[in-house]
């Protein structure tokens, strides 16, 4: 299951949309991802703040993991990374998710 907040949503459409994706991505492959995202996606609402990484905008990472009782962060972000375990749940790289799982 893919979990997705309010937040993390309007995150990975600012993110989709940064010009240095137009190499790998036309506004239409663009909409096609969001439509798959939003397919798979299951929503979560925020119940609590977290304020645990040194980059005050992975916390919204951290909030929706425990918000969904998720079974792992898949991440490349170094922040998150270092916080692995966080309260039980592990933060993987993609290629470490992929070794274990």
């Amino acid at each position: 299951m893919l979990a997705i907040s309010d937040i993390s949503l309007s995150e990975f459409l600012e993110v989709l949309w940064r010009p240095k994706f137009d190499k790998y991505f036309t506004s239409e492959e663009r909409v096609e991802v969001v439509l798959e995202v939003e397919k798979y996606a299951s929503p979560f609402s925020i119940a609590e703040k977290i304020n645990t990484s040194k980059d005050p905008d992975d916390n919204m990472f951290l909030e929706l993991a425990v918000a969904s009782q998720a079974l792992c962060i898949i991440s490349g972000d170094p922040h998150l990374l270092t916080l692995h375990p966080f309260r039980g749940i592990p933060i993987l790289s993609a290629a470490d998710f992929i070794k274990v799982f």
